[in-house]
């Protein structure tokens, strides 16, 4: 499955970094790529968005949506 979210608030190549890092500690998740210019993280992964969505609030100040 793979899941595309909108991050806002990521605002330089180490905030990207951080939610890459979030996500792919995450069981399930096979693969995230990011795009800071787009705001855009796609993951791929057995593991369902709304649990990714959740983590990101948890940890970090972002706002994520799905695209």
């Amino acid at each position: 499955m793979e899941t595309r979210f909108i991050v806002k608030g990521m605002k330089c190549q180490g905030c990207l970094q951080t939610v890459k890092e979030i996500l792919s500690s995450v069981p399930g998740v096979e693969e995230v790529k990011g795009d800071l210019l787009t705001k855009e993280v796609v993951v791929k992964g057995e593991v369902s968005p709304t649990t990714l969505m959740d983590i990101i609030h948890q940890k970090t100040p972002y706002k994520i949506t799905i695209k």
